[in-house]
């Protein structure tokens, strides 16, 4: 991901989805939830909340990004390991298998099948306009995807929407939501944005963490307590 300097903030994070029964009956689910900060200089901490089970355990991974040393890294906090990662040979973020010891829940996110027909789904775009959001301006945009009848076994055409409010201040996303009748309404926003600049001792490695380079995917055993 490119570096974005000049705008510091700090955010929560939330990923929701919401099914719709047969019924009219809605379940809503939060299938993640993360806190970013990111400083004047375009360094960036993520922290995410990985599994939770129905006792109360939980597991938060955390993410730094450091454009200015080059490095990636990613904090096992129960083992003190800060697993490192040069930034120019990985483009996006590498492979990370969690070894939970306990039983643990975790969410996926359906898929979508390609066109089983010869026919290709139509796709428009529009502009939304511009409003103040969570105490920032941002400018949104929608594009509505309709599959035609039999392209998915579909008797009936398919519409689905993509919508996006991006700051052009901040360079990022503050809510996007995704609705198709298949899967549901999917929604990513952030909330309680601070735009101050962000503690620097939490864009850095602990100094009590030791520092393993890493060149692929790697393996963190944590102990369920």
């Amino acid at each position: 991901m490119p570096a974005v300097t000049g705008a510091p903030y700090s955010a929560n994070q939330a990923t929701e989805s919401v099914q719709t029964l047969a019924d009219g009956t809605h379940v809503t689910q939060t299938r993640s939830t993360s806190q970013i900060i990111r400083d004047s200089q375009g360094k960036t901490r993520t922290e995410r909340l990985i599994i939770r089970d129905g006792n109360g355990w939980s597991l938060t991974v955390t993410e730094i990004r450091d454009p200015v040393e080059g490095a990636y890294y990613i904090l096992d906090q129960q083992n003190k390991v800060a697993h490192r990662f040069a930034t120019p040979s990985a483009p996006s973020s590498p492979a990370v298998t969690l070894q939970a010891v306990g039983p643990q829940t975790l969410a996926g996110t359906p898929s979508q099948k390609p066109p089983t027909g010869g026919t290709r789904p139509e796709t428009t775009n529009e502009k939304l306009g511009s409003q103040m959001m969570e105490g920032v301006m941002v400018e949104g945009y929608r594009s509505t995807t309709t599959w035609p009848v039999g392209t998915q076994g579909n008797d009936r055409p398919i519409v689905s929407t993509h919508e996006s409010w991006i700051s052009e201040e901040l360079k990022t996303e503050v809510l996007m939501k995704n609705s198709d009748p298949r899967f549901g309404e999917n929604t990513f926003k952030l909330t309680n944005i601070e735009r101050t600049e962000p503690d620097p001792t939490l864009l850095q490695v602990p100094p009590d963490y030791s520092i393993v380079d890493e060149k692929g995917s790697f393996k963190m055993t944590v102990t369920r307590h």
